[in-house]
């Protein structure tokens, strides 16, 4: 079950970086840009700009992909049931990351999704509220 989830969220992260790929770049240490610029540019076969450009028009198709984890979280408050569970904060990780780096929304207000995510953001008295992040 643990890989199952830990393979999920590695498809998150390829999922979300098309939204935020040049959101990362201007948060990246200078010394750090050129280098993330050029070894990023070269991963996509195409400038940042250009890899972002498109980004509104994939959205619907984004958030259309979180069927699964919306389908869950209609049921019941976490995918571990009434309390937070590993296949939690791992996917969660994958979204605090875009929140902190982006102020892109990926989440809809009132998506499951969104309404899990923030539950989890007031977990442990809200220390993920805490980070540096945008309000999405």
């Amino acid at each position: 079950m643990t890989r199952h989830y830990s393979s999920l969220a590695d498809a998150l992260v390829s999922a979300i970086f098309p939204f935020i790929a040049l959101d990362i770049l201007e948060r990246v240490a200078n010394r750090d840009r050129e280098y993330f610029r050029a070894s990023r540019e070269q991963r996509v076969g195409k400038t940042l700009e250009a890899f972002v450009a498109n980004r509104d028009a994939g959205l619907a198709g984004f958030r259309a992909s979180l069927v699964p984890l919306r389908t869950t979280l209609k049921t019941q408050p976490f995918f571990g049931g009434d309390e937070p569970l590993y296949a939690d904060y791992a996917l969660f990780g994958q979204f605090q990351w875009a929140r902190c780096i982006s102020p892109f929304a990926l989440l809809e207000e009132g998506d499951p999704v969104k309404l899990w995510r923030d539950r989890l953001l007031d977990c442990f008295d809200g220390l993920a509220r805490k980070a540096v992040a945008h309000d999405v």
